[in-house]
C-alpha cells in the first residue's frame, strides 16, 4: 500500500528526526523551567506524552518503525539535556581554554 506521499511504505529512514526533535525541544524546556521554578513531575510527564504523542503519530502514518521513534526519543531527550547542562554552566570549557592561551600571549 503506497502513502500519502506515492512512495512505497517500506522506505522509512533510521531514527525519526520528527520524534528526536519534539523530545530534545520539550527537554530543553522542561529543565529550563525546573531549573528556574523548581522541579515538577508534570513537566516530564508533558514531555512523555506530548512527544510519545509525536513518536505514535509517525508509527501510525507509516513512515516509521517503533523502534525508529524509540531512537528518536532517546537521542531527543539526550540531545536536549545535553544542551541543557551546557547552557547551564558558569563558565565553558573551551572559552576557558581561549581565555588561557590568550593570557600566555601576553
Amino acid at each position: 500500500m503506497p502513502s500519502r506521499r506515492g512512495l512505497p511504505r517500506t522506505i522509512v529512514r533510521f531514527y525519526s528526526g520528527h520524534t528526536s526533535t519534539a523530545f530534545a525541544a520539550l527537554s530543553v524546556e522542561a529543565q529550563t523551567i525546573s531549573a528556574w521554578h523548581g522541579g515538577a513531575p508534570w513537566l516530564w510527564s508533558a514531555v512523555v506524552v506530548i512527544g510519545g504523542s509525536v513518536a505514535v503519530e509517525r508509527v501510525l502514518a507509516g513512515y516509521h518503525f517503533p523502534t525508529d521513534v524509540l531512537v528518536g526519543a532517546e537521542v531527543g531527550t539526550a540531545t536536549g539535556l545535553t544542551v541543557s547542562w551546557l547552557h547551564a554552566r558558569r563558565q565553558p570549557v573551551l572559552s576557558g581554554l581561549i581565555l588561557a592561551r590568550a593570557r600566555m600571549d601576553r
